[in-house]
């Protein structure tokens, strides 16, 4: 110990002796610290040579958003119906938040608590003011004549429904919506990788995969699609002031395959709409393949098994569904409807007799549809009720069963009948259809294949002006034949395939 601290004395009398020696140890002292420095600062992200800094939304909407000089295009809707002028009004914007009543909303801008109760009650009969929900829009319309009293509350249901709250001398609510634009899109493209990355690629909406699935459930299978094969579509989109708000449906759709062409166009005769082939011939079954949208199917059919409630072993002549609750239930197919009603196990449960078929039955629905009532007819596809958890079960599912000639049979093991092709009658206007679509695919891949070479010639028009030379600096692009769409003669009616299949009568 001694020996240490009489060396640290010795190197301090001779860093005071010695002044270079002194002047070295800083010396070092300050280069190491300057290092330090350095090394701290490179370690700091340059955020002009990283990627592009982007910050994230927060969170949480604030509650208002001021909107004077650019007021929404609800407000703008709303006064283009009612003749008010922009210049007399102007506009708060604001988001739901979570916990926010009508009151909680309206009372920083003035409305006292009476006139807001008043309102609620005059509502009440077109819209329960309870059901404001987070996250909808909504606008505080005020007055500048007034002092900037609030004269309009407007509450955005949904893209096309609002909700009016007009606080005038009287106070009057009422339930408007924005009109709807049907516009139809043609496209013709290549399959580049799958059905559902093309369609993303090239900005299409992710629907348009669902719906074709929909539409070609038989063949050819979509999952199967590969490089090279083709799609051509003609779908509509709906548009609310010239801004889409989402897609409709599927018009027509072509799928070119190795294995051969499949054709699918959208067409109504009396009443009901289907998708039929080039020659009429219905695509779909008669019945739908699942009356809902399902997460899991949790028990199937079965003549044993171990009721959760019960807690006893008995038969199961059903498919139990686990879906959300509230989830809309369909009708299977055309009938009419034989029972509606309760009982202990099967809780709100319907019957549906399908003529020549069989009888559909749908139990523990949490309500019913409210057009639904004992002898009314339904089609294919109709709302009839909704996913709850009524009678014996643990959580909301549907149990669909169906019987025929008196007997449960497994609905999903069924071979169910072929839709009706178009009849006769119609044949003519649906070919006019088919023959006027396939020329407007004409013309749209015309106009896009023009397009593209322009996009694609558009990097070489200077050195090709330069050069003034006849040869392009790119390989040459070999035209593809238009297939040819079906012609628009009406053929003859097409003929029932002797293999088509339909069930006997069934009834209870």
């Amino acid at each position: 110990m001694m020996q240490k601290s009489r060396r640290v004395a010795i190197i301090l009398r001779c860093d005071k002796l010695n002044p270079f020696v002194f002047f070295k140890h800083k010396t070092v002292y300050i280069f190491s610290i300057s290092i330090l420095i350095s090394l701290f600062a490179l370690s700091i992200p340059d955020i002009s040579l990283s990627k592009p800094f982007v910050q994230k939304a927060p969170t949480t909407s604030p509650p208002y958003l001021d909107d004077k000089d650019s007021p929404s295009r609800t407000f703008k809707y709303f006064a283009k119906t009612q003749n008010l002028s922009m210049e007399n009004f102007s506009e708060i914007r604001g988001r739901v938040r979570q916990g926010d009543t009508l009151a909680k909303i309206l009372n920083p801008h003035g409305l006292t608590n009476a006139l807001i109760f008043k309102s609620a009650k005059a509502s009440k009969q077109i819209f329960d003011v309870k059901k404001i929900r987070s996250g909808k829009w909504y606008s505080i319309i005020l007055d500048r004549r007034q002092q900037n009293s609030v004269r309009y509350f407007i509450y955005e249901k949904d893209i096309e429904t609002y909700v009016v709250f007009n606080f005038g001398d009287e106070v009057k609510v009422n339930i408007a919506n924005k009109k709807v634009e049907m516009r139809t899109r043609h496209i013709h493209l290549a399959i580049e990788g799958c059905l559902d990355k093309t369609l993303v690629r090239h900005g299409l909406p992710r629907e348009l995969t669902a719906a074709l699935k929909g539409i070609f459930d038989q063949s050819p299978n979509l999952d199967d699609l590969r490089a090279g094969d083709r799609v051509q579509l003609a779908f509509e989109e709906k548009y609310i002031m010239d801004r889409s708000s989402g897609f409709a449906h599927v018009k027509a759709a072509v799928i070119t395959t190795s294995k051969g062409r499949y054709q699918a166009y959208r067409f109504t005769h009396n009443g009901r709409t289907g998708y039929y082939d080039e020659k009429g011939k219905c695509l779909g079954k008669a019945f739908l393949k699942y009356p809902l949208e399902y997460r899991a199917i949790t028990s199937g059919f079965t003549t044993k098994r171990l009721h959760p409630v019960t807690k006893k072993y008995r038969s199961h002549p059903g498919i139990d569904f686990a879906a959300s609750m509230g989830t809309p239930v369909k009708s299977v197919g055309d009938g009419i409807v034989i029972f509606k009603g309760y009982c202990k196990s099967a809780g709100n449960y319907i019957k549906i007799d399908h003529p020549g078929v069989g009888i559909s039955e749908y139990l523990h629905f949490s309500k019913f549809h409210p057009s639904i009532k004992r002898g009314v007819a339904v089609s294919k596809g109709d709302i009839i009720g909704y996913v709850g958890k009524t009678g014996y079960a643990t959580g909301p599912h549907l149990d669909l069963r169906f019987m025929i000639n008196g007997r449960y049979v497994d609905y999903t093991t069924l071979e169910l009948p072929d839709g009706s092709p178009v009849p006769e009658e119609e044949m003519p206007r649906y070919m006019n259809d088919v023959a006027m679509t396939a020329s407007l695919w004409k013309q749209g891949s015309t106009k896009v294949t023009m397009n593209l070479l322009d996009r694609f010639l558009q990097p070489y028009r200077g050195e090709f002006r330069k050069n003034n030379s006849p040869q392009l600096p790119f390989p040459s692009i070999k035209s593809v034949p238009n297939t040819a769409m079906p012609s628009p003669a009406v053929p003859t009616t097409p003929k029932l395939n002797p293999s088509d299949r339909s069930f006997t009568g069934g009834i209870l």
